[in-house]
């Protein structure tokens, strides 16, 4: 007799199907760049959405022929304004016209109107600021009085305009603080931060980036932005360093504004000898600046400095 084999049932519980966590939107970026999604449990600000700028040629490489064409017609207005326009009006054009220039240079450059002042990290820099500022206003000031000089035909030697120490000075020390800044820098760019993912988390917070951005485009223990779209002109007042990036740094605030007082006092003068010195004489001058106003800077310059080289964030 044949036996009948009996089924066996099957036990075996089926798989289970976990569905994948979803990944983080790419193209939803924060106030400062990078993916959205900060680590569970950190504190959320409200998201700002907009797409993340692609990094394109700037327009000097896009279009050099009417960038060069445009940079030399401002250079022509220039000094037409300074030869035609009635003294003092001249000096306020060509400043005016060379503003326009610096700004012009910094968009086809960088994308990005204010782009003169963005610095390696894509951060707007206060030593770049001061530096334009100065080499604005003492260019144009000697630029027109010369033009004027040359105008009269009085002078017998219209570029002979003296220059006094005061003046060099103070270049000096707005060129020394360009070029300290990097150097100082550099120096940070070599180190790693102590904690580093809770500094890293503190900044990506309080920036709205996400942790991995805020690593990627740090330079040591310096903060750094993933582009120049993100550059923004209150980065001349905030620290420098992960641990610091998200204060304000007293040094370049007071740096800030005793620049603009000083620039805006010295600016007046100039508009004055322009408009109502006699600029024939010989021996003519820009104006003096004040020695308590260039030791004023000369300490602002050091606590800029001098702030610059202390290292806020622990390292390892």
């Amino acid at each position: 007799m044949a036996t009948q084999e009996q089924a066996v049932p099957d036990t075996a519980e089926p798989p289970i199907t976990v569905p994948a966590a979803p990944r983080p939107d790419i193209n939803v970026i924060l106030a400062r760049g990078g993916a959205n999604g900060l680590p569970q449990g950190a504190p959320r600000a409200p998201l700002r959405t907009e797409p993340i700028p692609p990094e394109l040629p700037g327009i000097a490489e896009r279009a050099p022929v009417a960038t060069a064409g445009a940079l030399v017609i401002l250079t022509v207005a220039i000094a037409l304004a300074g030869w035609y326009l009635p003294p003092g009006t001249n000096w306020l054009v060509v400043i005016a016209l060379i503003a326009i220039f610096f700004l012009i240079t910094g968009k086809v450059i960088t994308g990005r109107v204010l782009g003169i002042f963005i610095n390696e990290r894509k951060l707007m820099s206060l030593s770049r600021f001061q530096l334009v500022v100065w080499t604005g206003l003492i260019v144009s000031g000697f630029f027109v009085m010369a033009l004027e000089r040359i105008h009269s035909g009085a002078a017998a030697q219209p570029l002979a305009i003296g220059i006094d120490w005061q003046i060099w000075a103070l270049l000096g020390i707005s060129t020394a603080s360009f070029v300290g800044t990097p150097l100082l820098n550099s120096n940070k760019k070599g180190k790693e931060p102590d904690r580093k993912d809770e500094l890293v988390t503190k900044a990506a917070t309080r920036f709205q980036e996400h942790p991995d951005d805020v690593e990627r485009n740090r330079q040591g223990i310096l903060y750094g932005n993933s582009s120049v779209a993100f550059a923004r002109f209150t980065d001349m007042f905030q620290g420098d360093e992960l641990a610091n990036a998200q204060l304000v740094d007293v040094a370049k605030l007071q740096l800030f504004f005793f620049t603009i007082v000083v620039a805006i006092a010295y600016g007046t003068q100039l508009f004055q000898l322009i408009a109502y010195g006699d600029l024939d004489l010989p021996g003519i001058r820009l104006p003096l600046l004040q020695d308590g106003l260039l030791a004023l800077m000369g300490v602002s310059h050091a606590g800029y400095l001098g702030a610059k080289g202390v290292d806020q964030t622990p390292t390892a």
